[in-house]
């Protein structure tokens, strides 16, 4: 419904904005994990399309929005979450076309990749958030995405 009636899209977990683009931005090129996880739950009309699609089920509890987490608050539902998530809480900057995004994970893989001379725009154009950072550390091999943090 949302991608029929609106141009721009904002997501929010726990009282935060996580990601802010326009509807086709959001819907084809996901950068938070938690964009990703929430559209991956919107019911598929067509039963062949819904059995090909992968839902991400997510663990643990929504934490009280009284006493949110330190750092990010998506961090304890997160498989990517790292030591940073837990100390700092992300910045919504503009990932490019006004695309904004609050995750140090896709900060963090874009600086890598830069400093790689890897060029990100041309990647995120085929891929999408999970495929994309798992892309991303098969393609660098010098540094490895697992549950639970970054490892160089």
């Amino acid at each position: 419904m949302v991608r029929h009636i609106s141009h721009k899209v904002g997501v929010m977990y726990l009282g935060s904005l996580v990601e802010y683009a326009g509807v086709d931005e959001i819907f084809l090129n996901m950068l938070h994990p938690y964009t990703k996880a929430l559209l991956s739950a919107a019911p598929i009309p067509d039963p062949d399309e819904s059995k090909k699609s992968e839902r991400i089920h997510l663990q643990g509890d929504v934490p009280s929005p009284l006493n949110p987490p330190s750092g990010c608050a998506f961090r304890n539902r997160c498989i990517y979450a790292s030591k940073i998530c837990s100390e700092e809480k992300p910045v919504l900057k503009d990932a490019g076309a006004g695309h904004m995004v609050a995750c140090h994970l896709y900060w963090y893989v874009k600086n890598i990749n830069e400093s790689e001379g890897i060029n990100i725009e041309k990647i995120r154009s085929v891929s999408s958030c999970f495929d994309t950072y798992s892309f991303y550390a098969g393609r660098l091999r010098r540094s490895t995405i697992f549950h639970g943090g970054f490892k160089k």
